[in-house]
């Protein structure tokens, strides 16, 4: 039998363990950095998942120390820092908005003129654009609203049936039938024999804007990161000698095609920045080997900094994602012609 002298000598050994064993509270500790059995690398889905999806830990890490008495040196968690880099990508939300003429972009205007050109739906009949005298220019608040309701979007592109031309047309008629002015666009563009029809609205406040919402179909584009669906509601951007450029309605917070330069410069640090998080998320995958516990207090530090590093780098490139919303349209062409029919 077990006497009482020898349970009050295991009892003290046990309390005593820790101090005969100073390592043990990293190697008996799993990594809370997303490294603990069954839970994902930090990044390690991102080719199959947008950055917003990549777990984030549920808490900052607690390192204990290495020893008793000893206070452990960890870096201090650096994911919730917002960088001045980060500031310096993100879209301006306020500027001087100066309205957009017609004049600006090279463009010519023709008042109460049918488009010469003959509309897929009816053969060689011109398209008929219904226009009503009581119809007013919008504000650029009373436009998106009034994209957003119409489904004219919502249509498919038919080859020789129903292209570009009828959604130019539709959505024209359904503009005027709803008190707003629009006018049918055509443009061409450098070595191309086809050129292309979308809409523009004179805005009180901002300008001319130039509307495309061509459904499925008709202009090719992709998402950044196989999620999210199209929208075919879209801003257009074009002047005379400059490619044709589409932001998704939601996305476009200005109509002048500065705008859409700005747009188009943080869209190319987006991939690039995305290549190097892909590429130092396959390095901290190998640094970790496949470890779930870590012993060297060391090595945890280090491997603590990479992925915070990551966070960093990550929730950069997911607030650059909000902006740029989940799509983004090819270019049709360098345009050479504008014509707009009111």
């Amino acid at each position: 039998m077990v006497g009482k002298k020898q349970i009050v000598a295991l009892l003290i050994g046990l309390a005593l363990f820790p101090a005969l064993a100073p390592h043990i509270a990293y190697g008996d500790r799993p990594l809370d950095s997303g490294v603990t059995e069954g839970t994902a690398l930090p990044g390690s889905s991102i080719t199959s998942a947008p950055p917003a999806q990549v777990r984030i830990p549920p808490r900052p890490l607690q390192v204990v120390a290495a020893r008793p008495n000893e206070p452990a040196t960890v870096p201090q968690p650096v994911y919730e820092q917002v960088t001045e880099a980060t500031r310096s990508r993100e879209l301006r939300t306020t500027r001087d908005i100066s309205k957009v003429t017609a004049e600006d972009l090279g463009a010519s205007g023709f008042a109460g003129l049918t488009p010469p050109y003959g509309s897929a739906r009816s053969g060689s009949a011109r398209f008929n654009l219904l226009n009503n005298d009581k119809a007013t220019n919008p504000t650029w608040q009373e436009l998106l609203a009034f994209l957003e309701a119409d489904r004219t979007d919502q249509k498919p592109y038919i080859q020789d049936a129903f292209m570009c031309g009828e959604f130019a047309e539709e959505l024209h008629n359904s503009a005027e039938a709803n008190g707003i002015r629009a006018a049918w666009v055509a443009i061409d563009f450098t070595g191309e024999r086809q050129g292309h029809a979308l809409n523009a609205f004179e805005t009180t406040d901002r300008g001319l804007v130039f509307v495309d919402v061509t459904g499925e179909g008709g202009i090719s584009g992709t998402t950044y990161d196989g999620y999210g669906s199209p929208q075919y509601d879209r801003i257009a951007y074009l002047t005379k000698g400059n490619e044709y450029g589409l932001i998704s309605l939601r996305s476009a917070a200005y109509a002048d095609y500065a705008f859409y330069e700005e747009w188009q410069q943080l869209r190319q640090d987006y991939e690039g920045r995305m290549a190097r998080y892909q590429e130092e998320t396959a390095a901290y995958g190998r640094a970790l080997g496949g470890k779930t516990l870590v012993s060297d207090p060391d090595q945890y530090a280090q491997l603590k900094l990479t992925y915070d590093g990551l966070e960093v780098l990550r929730l950069e490139l997911e607030g650059i994602r909000q902006q740029l919303g989940s799509y983004r349209w090819q270019t049709l062409g360098i345009v050479t012609k504008i014509e707009i029919y009111w």
